[in-house]
């Protein structure tokens, strides 16, 4: 019998309105549906196959559009990993990343 694959499930990105909102105004071309895309997945932590029903889009396109906000939004000089630690590391992890993120935020000059 065939060993069935399990799909793997990832959290939400658990950014505030605060720093979605920052990061989203760099991106003028953002038109409503999608802010309100990636505000769905990004800040309200649903599911992008939610969001796609709701806004009558592709789960493809929005997963392009999540995508797309994060590679535009890494800082230079960052570093994408995959950790795999248990669940109590993963919080204090993710919260490093945001004071990193909230400190990278505070020092960049405004335009």
């Amino acid at each position: 019998m065939p060993r069935k694959q399990l799909k793997r499930v990832k959290g939400p990105d658990e950014w505030t309105q605060e720093q979605f909102d920052s990061v989203v105004e760099n991106f003028p071309e953002f038109g409503f549906e999608v802010r309100e895309a990636l505000r769905s997945v990004m800040v309200l932590g649903k599911s992008q196959s939610e969001v796609a029903r709701a806004l009558e889009l592709t789960r493809q396109r929005v997963n392009q559009m999540v995508n797309a906000l994060r590679t535009r939004h890494r800082p230079v000089g960052w570093v994408t990993a995959a950790v795999t630690v248990p669940p109590d590391l993963m919080k204090h992890i993710r919260q490093l990343e945001r004071q990193a993120r909230e400190q990278f935020e505070r020092q960049r000059p405004r335009l």
